[in-house]
């Protein structure tokens, strides 16, 4: 389990992850700031594309901070995100696709 402090992560849509870990971390960030570039970017869930991230899962996470979310690698390619003692909990499937990776899952 590993949880974020504040300053962990400064993320931005130019940041490309070199881990699962970090790739949770961009989008999360991403999801928090509703921003769709960095959300298209990672997001290749084809049962969630990101305009539904954005408009069903995003606000959920309107308002926080990576601090106050708690990240736990659960499998070497899945990180589930909690807050609020699980009242919003998500996990994402994390692969490496060529150089990249990106989010293939949402669950």
């Amino acid at each position: 389990m590993f949880v974020l402090a504040a300053c962990a992560t400064n993320s931005n849509s130019s940041d490309t992850p070199k881990t699962v870990e970090q790739t949770a971390e961009i989008f999360v960030q991403a999801l928090i700031d509703g921003n769709e570039e960095t959300l298209s970017k990672l997001n290749y869930d084809q049962t969630y594309p990101t305009a539904y991230v954005l408009n069903d899962i995003a606000p959920q996470f309107s308002g926080l901070k990576l601090s106050d979310l708690t990240f736990e690698l659960e499998e070497s390619d899945k990180v589930s995100v909690e807050y609020d003692q699980g009242e919003v909990r998500y996990s994402f499937r994390i692969e490496k696709i060529g150089e990249d990776f990106v989010v293939t899952k949402i669950i």
